[in-house]
């Protein structure tokens, strides 16, 4: 509650004590649950879509006869193509920036870019390995 006082607005309807109205809590918990709701929809539906374009790769490349289910198997590949899918979801994921609001905290606002950036490093890390390997 301290963070909303900051704004001056809501400061004055504190001093007059018209704030916070009565029931906030509920609509607090309903304003976080439409916010997580829209993370876990923006994540789940890029990765998805990262999945889908994925799966058609290895369907083509394994036409063409560039990808064959033999052992030993091939860690450059693997890991470049691990590091391809993270870096791809958090890119597809990071696209889907949340609306911005005027102070930037809310809490797709705050948790978006911790999500890119918890997929994407690791899927850098992953395709310069396979890359090096």
């Amino acid at each position: 509650m301290a963070v909303n006082l900051e704004s001056p607005d809501l400061l004055s309807k504190h001093k007059a004590g018209t704030f916070p109205t009565q029931g906030w809590e509920i609509e607090a918990e309903a304003t976080i649950s439409r916010s997580t709701d829209k993370l876990r929809q923006a994540l789940w539906s890029s990765f998805i879509a990262v999945l889908v374009v994925t799966l058609i790769a290895i369907v083509i490349t394994y036409s063409a006869g560039l990808l064959a289910p033999s052992l030993p198997i091939a860690v450059g590949k693997l890991t470049g193509a691990i590091g391809g899918f993270l870096a791809g979801w958090a890119t597809l994921f990071a696209l889907g920036t949340p609306t911005e609001t005027y102070d930037g905290r809310t809490l797709p606002e705050l948790v978006h870019p911790k999500v890119f950036t918890a997929l994407f490093i690791p899927g850098l890390f992953f395709a310069f390995i396979g890359q090096l390997w």
